[in-house]
């Protein structure tokens, strides 16, 4: 099931009549479409880093959206094949440009208050990827990690040529969106880690005692490191010199790992 979420409805009105979406009469607090067949639901939350949040939390844990694994059959190697679980997907306009239209996926997620998240872009797209300053995508990301893992978190961004409409890019994002729920969003060639990764990852995970979620976090940031060449074995070995690793329980892996984070970026 793919979870969509936008501020307006002039952003979901191309996302209901592609999938046929019909509006459930018993919700209340916010406008959500769906379509069991397509295994699309839509929420507009309306604006503010608040509603993206509440909408975020509400829906999902009715639905009981939890973070899943791959159904590849292979730990080394993440594609192909459609992955398991819930997928939250939120469609965001940014501004105008002077140039063509262009429709771009979120690698960070970027805070007034210099916080900083990155879903984890694991499948083929079309489309450009680059970072945002934006709260309330935040909101929803941050509301979305109670439930789901980083990659199973999408965020699109579309900026119309100055003067034109952005329902030609929107329509871009639906069909991908089509594919991706008919099982055509595949592992990007690059992600497809070695073993040697997933030991590594592991032996980390131990040290850090890591929960389940902490352990996608942990991943996610080991696999950012192998794809842009980032030496992060040389921080470890510098924090275990200084006695701060491995750790002796959850509480201080996590502190471990946010440290380990900040001297890594």
């Amino acid at each position: 099931m793919v979870d969509l979420f936008t501020a307006g409805f002039s952003i979901a009105r191309p996302f209901v009549e592609a999938f046929h979406l019909k509006k459930e009469a018993g919700q209340t607090r916010f406008q959500v479409f769906s379509n069991e067949e397509a295994g699309m639901r839509l929420t507009v939350t309306g604006e503010g880093a608040v509603g993206r949040a509440v909408a975020a939390g509400s829906v999902l844990a009715l639905h009981e959206a939890a973070c899943e694994g791959f159904s590849s059959p292979s730990r080394s190697c993440l594609g192909p094949g459609m992955p398991e679980g819930h997928f939250l997907v939120s469609v965001e306009r940014y501004g105008e440009g002077a140039g063509p239209g262009e429709v771009f996926l979120c690698n960070q997620i970027r805070t007034g208050a210099g916080e900083a998240y990155y879903p984890d872009l694991l499948y083929r797209h079309p489309f450009l990827e680059e970072g945002v300053l934006d709260d309330c995508a935040a909101a929803l990301y941050q509301a979305g990690s109670y439930f789901l893992g980083p990659h199973q978190m999408l965020f699109f961004g579309v900026r119309p040529r100055a003067g034109e409409d952005a329902a030609l890019l929107l329509g871009e994002v639906a069909a991908y969106v089509r594919q991706f729920c008919r099982g055509g969003g595949l592992a990007r060639q690059e992600d497809c880690l070695d073993f040697e990764f997933w030991e590594k990852a592991d032996r980390l995970c131990a040290a850090l005692h890591c929960s389940k979620a902490m352990e996608a976090s942990v991943v996610q940031c080991l696999r950012y490191c192998a794809l842009a060449g980032v030496d992060e074995q040389a921080v470890l070995n510098e924090m275990r010199m200084e006695q701060k690793f491995p750790c002796r329980d959850k509480r201080e892996g996590k502190r471990c790992f946010e440290e380990f984070k900040r001297r890594l970026f």
